[in-house]
């Protein structure tokens, strides 16, 4: 009985080492993964993206928010991605008109306009 309860416990820490020994192995190869991927990124092309995607307002449905999705895709595409670009019509709640008002200390009223969307381009009555 001692014999087969040693021996249990021997396969239990051979079975635990063995086990910890590739955990280890597979901490090491997935780092070297993140390695790999880190040595393709480029800052300044990142940066450049950041730029062009944030140059001008891009509200949902606006000309620019298209001309962004666009852009996107085409980066995805020259990647190797087949991508496309979905149409989807959904209700999104856009205010008639956008005013920035400051009380105090002095009393300043400003209308804030879209050039590229008409509708918020009026001032209210």
């Amino acid at each position: 009985m001692k014999k087969l309860f040693v021996l249990i416990i021997m396969m239990l820490i051979l079975n635990f080492f063995s086990y910890h020994s590739s955990f280890a192995q597979t901490i090491e190869n997935q780092t070297d993964i993140y390695k790999q991927f880190d040595s393709h990124l480029n800052a300044e092309i990142i940066k450049g993206w950041m730029k062009r995607l944030s140059a001008h307002p891009h509200n949902v449905g606006s000309h620019y928010d298209k001309d962004n999705a666009e852009y996107l895709a085409s980066l995805f595409k020259s990647w190797g991605y087949d991508t496309h670009i979905e149409e989807f019509y959904v209700l999104f709640p856009t205010p008639k008109f956008r005013v920035l008002e400051m009380l105090q200390p002095l009393k300043f009223l400003h209308y804030l306009k879209n050039p590229h969307l008409r509708r918020f381009n009026f001032e209210p009555g």
